[in-house]
């Protein structure tokens, strides 16, 4: 910790959660565009956008502290969620934005979406949805080494 400067701390943060929403925008954009046009989802451009969130937070300081590879994969994980606000109030419309951002930034859905007995009740896709969320954070921790 004695490595770590404050204002460049804060400056990866603020700088980290605009890039993750921005890119959360984009990518719950083309994943709803895709779902309405085709039907299905692809949430693999969101690795994409964890590659670029990761050097972005790079690219912001000189040490390398195991710090600042945490914030890089909670400012990622940030970015992987909002993307889920975006494509639901993209189906669900624009007035239930409040509502879906609440619900998904809550404690209960958290604890919800990480539990081990999705596993068992959804089967592959539950694996695959971790699997996606494990290669974020490894691409988010691996970039900024």
């Amino acid at each position: 910790m004695n490595n770590v400067n404050i204002k460049d701390l804060i400056y990866v943060v603020l700088i980290g959660l605009v890039v993750s929403t921005i890119t959360g925008i984009a990518v719950g954009t083309v994943d709803y565009l895709l779902y309405n046009s085709i039907g299905i989802t692809m949430k693999i451009f969101y690795f994409i956008g964890t590659y670029f969130i990761a050097s972005y937070i790079r690219r912001q300081y000189v040490e390398s502290t195991k710090l600042y590879q945490i914030v890089a994969v909670i400012v990622t994980l940030h970015g992987y969620f909002f993307s889920i606000v975006v494509f639901l109030v993209f189906i669900n419309g624009l007035d239930t934005f409040e509502y879906l951002f609440k619900a998904i930034y809550s404690i209960e859905y958290m604890v919800d979406y990480f539990n081990p007995i999705n596993l068992i009740e959804n089967g592959f896709g539950a694996f695959i949805e971790y699997l996606f969320v494990f290669i974020f954070g490894y691409i988010a921790y691996s970039k900024t080494k």
